[in-house]
């Protein structure tokens, strides 16, 4: 009790001190709180950017993953291409060397309508397939 006592007299004579030590520890109080609600609000703001680039690098990698599959569909297209024309070439090449065969004092069709007889039958064989 008289702990009590001699305490009461000196926050009453000192009630300035008293009132100044009271609102620096509660500046000090807030400013702790201000920091700690501070801190959380630039992990939650950082917790969300990276939430919009782990989301933005997703749908990257789903166009990526598009753009190859469109890039291997048109390799394999050019060359589908290339050999659809290699044939045409060859065709072609088998059609002009049958004419430059031909006499050149005769008639040609008679030199070329087996030649032709066999690309009809292979464009026949061509479209059943």
């Amino acid at each position: 009790m008289v702990a009590f006592i001699t305490a009461a007299r000196f926050v009453l004579a000192n009630w300035r001190l008293v009132l100044i030590g009271g609102g620096v520890v509660l500046a000090a109080g807030f400013l702790w709180l201000y920091q700690v609600r501070l801190a959380n609000a630039r992990a939650d703001a950082a917790q969300a950017r990276y939430q919009v680039l782990a989301d933005a690098n997703a749908a990257n990698l789903k166009t990526i993953e598009r753009m190859q599959a469109d890039r291997a569909a048109a390799d394999a297209a050019i060359l589908r291409e290339q050999q659809r024309r290699k044939q045409a070439e060859t065709k072609f090449t088998e059609l002009l060397k049958g004419v430059n065969d031909a006499p050149d004092d005769g008639c040609v069709g008679p030199a070329v309508s087996g030649l032709f007889d066999r690309l009809r039958e292979q464009a026949a064989s061509d479209h059943a397939d």
